[in-house]
């Protein structure tokens, strides 16, 4: 019996024994939710998607964050200020910040490939840290979590401040906007580890590579 457990056991653990459901999981949410992910199959119509796809598809995110923020000191319709239209826009200002995440844990967990162009990819991330900062930002002005002497910018600094240190933000008091800022050190702590760790990769590899 227990030879037969073993044996069992042994053909259920060759490729791990949660880690290929968690990878499987990423990869089926990355595949199904994320625009970008489409966006860049479409271009590549069966190839390769151009190294541009992905920046073009950043600098629309960010072109978008900025003309929003940028909007809302104009007094809107008292329609735009109920409770069911701010939980809306939340929700659209935390995708591309969740598809971020996605995108994050498919190239740490899921890609066997490696950077080809490293100053490329480190200078996406340091925009998706932005992107955070940005799309953050809309979300606390949403939520009424600014103070009366914190303006929309000003709020963007902190956010971008938080983003890089780590730490929350200091005037999320309410409960909802304590969750944003938790998420927000989430996303942030993901991506940094990743430059980092994209960082150290390419050192090592230009380290081996001279040596050969």
């Amino acid at each position: 019996m227990l030879p037969r457990i073993r044996d069992w056991l042994r053909t259920r653990l060759i490729e791990g024994f949660w880690f290929p459901r968690f990878q499987a999981l990423i990869r089926f949410l990355h595949t199904k939710l994320s625009l970008g992910y489409h966006f860049k199959r479409w271009l590549a119509d069966g190839g390769e998607a151009p190294r541009g796809a992905s920046e073009l598809y950043q600098s629309v995110l960010l072109g978008l964050g900025v003309l929003w923020i940028s909007l809302m000191d104009i007094s809107p319709h008292p329609l735009l200020r109920t409770t069911g239209v701010r939980f809306l826009g939340l929700a659209v200002a935390m995708y591309p910040v969740t598809e971020l995440l996605l995108f994050s844990l498919q190239w740490t967990f899921v890609d066997t490939g490696r950077l080809h162009a490293v100053r490329r990819s480190l200078a996406g991330f340091l925009l998706n840290l932005l992107e955070i900062a940005l799309y953050f930002s809309i979300a606390f002005s949403l939520m009424g979590c600014l103070t009366q002497s914190t303006t929309k910018w000003g709020l963007i600094y902190d956010n971008l401040r938080s983003v890089f240190t780590l730490q929350l933000m200091t005037d999320a008091k309410r409960l909802c906007c304590s969750a944003l800022a938790h998420y927000q050190a989430i996303v942030a702590a993901t991506l940094l580890v990743i430059v980092i760790a994209s960082l150290i990769g390419a050192v090592v590899r230009k380290e081996k590579g001279g040596s050969d």
